[in-house]
């Protein structure tokens, strides 16, 4: 899970940059999301709240929370829909161990620091990745915040 973090911001930067074009566009509210709804989502959300000013701290303390509001194994385990977009029991991840299928389900806050850390790594910070990766000028991320944020 970790490397899978680690490539994310990496391999995604086409899909994170048209959510921070279509902010700064005016296109909001909107609603993004993924299979499970912390992965991709996960990184996507922390990117912009980043964006906006709020602290790392804060934004992996949120995700911690998503294993106490989502149980992603009851969903995959027991839902006959793909409520949880992993399609219920007949999901790949639902033939797998009980331990073996734990990481994939966990909204582990090292997941999310990895993938800020490929980041500062790869672009310095997340300011640098959101203008060399995602092309999101200072003037996106100014209107960004001017749409989200309360004065």
């Amino acid at each position: 899970m970790l490397q899978l973090y680690r490539a994310m911001p990496m391999h995604l930067t086409q899909l994170y940059a048209g959510l921070f074009r279509s902010i700064a566009g005016g296109r909001a509210p909107l609603i993004f999301g993924c299979a499970a709804g912390k992965d991709r989502t996960g990184v996507a959300a922390a990117l912009l709240l980043l964006s906006l000013g709020i602290s790392r701290e804060d934004i992996l303390g949120d995700f911690a929370l998503t294993d106490k509001a989502v149980d992603l194994e009851r969903h995959v385990m027991t839902s006959g829909s793909a409520g949880a977009g992993l399609d219920g029991p007949s999901h790949w991840i639902a033939g797998l161990l009980p331990e073996v299928r734990a990481p994939f389900l966990r909204a582990d806050p090292a997941y999310l620091e990895a993938a800020l850390a490929a980041i500062d790594g790869e672009f310095g910070s997340v300011d640098g990745y959101l203008q060399c990766a995602l092309s999101v000028s200072e003037q996106d991320i100014a209107s960004i915040r001017d749409r989200m944020l309360e004065s």
